[in-house]
């Protein structure tokens, strides 16, 4: 005749087999035999959730951890419980709980670090990762998570030394080399940045977004030419994304070709009506080809839908001027 321990042993093979049904069942029966078998409610627990029963999977956690209030891993398990549940707060109280048990758990200081920074607790949150990194210096979503917190508070080499010691750690991942070339370029290294962003397609050849962004490092290295065709293999890749067609308008008018940035223009607003930056931008192109009326009617538009940009809302408004009297 089985036990407990040997019904809770058959239900984690059943369940990782896929037999949920019978997985549950051999748990009702380990707790039938002991009411008191803590762990066989956890595991039940993490069972119900990933079957979204939160409502009794959190009935489970309580009692695992009413049963042993010393045993950090079931205030863990509620935890995850809690955030599956959308319930932030109960979460992080909970891996409160946990690391006064167990101070020294760089997994749940991850954790917790990682839904601080969801509820914009941004101290709270560094604290957490830089315990990690105390902790254990290798781990590096900590330093991606860190970096990412270091960037939105303006500290980009702070960012950029945790991006190069994640990229150490692990050189082939695309994301990675995306996102230390988008911090290259923040702190001026356009160079760097472009080089990264040569390392992350390499990993990932048709992405629209890095090919996006090397096109704007080339840009502002005033290599119009490759941002052109950068931005148009972006348009290539994702034809109704408006923001494609305007860089490329944008790069193309840098080079003196209004008529192909107009029509890049009149795409972007054709794929997205509210980049209205499009209007001005083909406004001045539109002078710059003479197509005075044209350039009227955008600059009207501008204003018209809402441009909040105020020198160009300014400028919009002299231009409106100028060219009706012109008219």
């Amino acid at each position: 005749m089985m036990d407990a321990k040997a019904y809770n042993k058959r239900a984690l093979a059943r369940f990782r087999d896929g037999d949920y049904k019978a997985a549950l069942a051999d748990w009702d029966s380990a707790l039938s035999l002991d009411p008191t078998y803590a762990k066989a409610y956890s595991n039940r627990g993490i069972a119900r959730a990933a079957l979204g029963d939160l409502r009794a999977a959190l009935h489970d956690h309580d009692e695992a951890v009413r049963l042993q209030p010393e045993n950090p891993d079931f205030y863990l398990n509620r935890a995850n419980a809690h955030e599956d549940n959308h319930d932030i707060e109960a979460a992080i109280a909970d891996l409160d709980q946990a690391l006064q048990l167990q101070p020294d758990d760089a997994g749940v200081h991850y954790n917790r670090g990682r839904l601080h920074t969801g509820r914009a607790a941004v101290e709270a949150a560094l604290y957490d990762f830089n315990e990690v990194l105390r902790l254990d210096s290798t781990f590096t979503p900590a330093l991606i998570q860190r970096a990412s917190l270091r960037y939105r508070l303006g500290d980009h080499t702070g960012a950029l030394q945790d991006m190069d010691q994640a990229i150490e750690q692990t050189p082939n991942n695309a994301d990675y080399r995306k996102n230390r070339g988008m911090i290259q370029m923040m702190l001026g290294a356009l160079a760097a940045g472009v080089e990264d962003f040569n390392a992350a397609l390499r990993l990932r050849p048709a992405d629209a977004e890095i090919l996006a962004m090397r096109g704007h490092a080339l840009y502002r290295q005033g290599d119009y030419a490759a941002a052109v065709e950068d931005f148009g293999e972006a348009v290539s890749l994702e034809p109704q994304e408006g923001m494609h067609y305007l860089n490329r308008g944008i790069a193309c008018a840098a080079q003196g070709d209004y008529p192909l940035a107009i029509a890049d223009f009149s795409e972007a607003l054709r794929c997205d009506p509210a980049l209205l930056q499009a209007y001005r931008d083909r406004a001045v192109a539109r002078q710059q080809t003479g197509d005075m009326r044209g350039a009227l009617e955008d600059w009207q538009a501008y204003l018209r839908y809402g441009g909040d940009d105020v020198p160009y809302r300014d400028r919009a408004a002299q231009q409106i001027k100028i060219l009706e009297a012109m008219l």
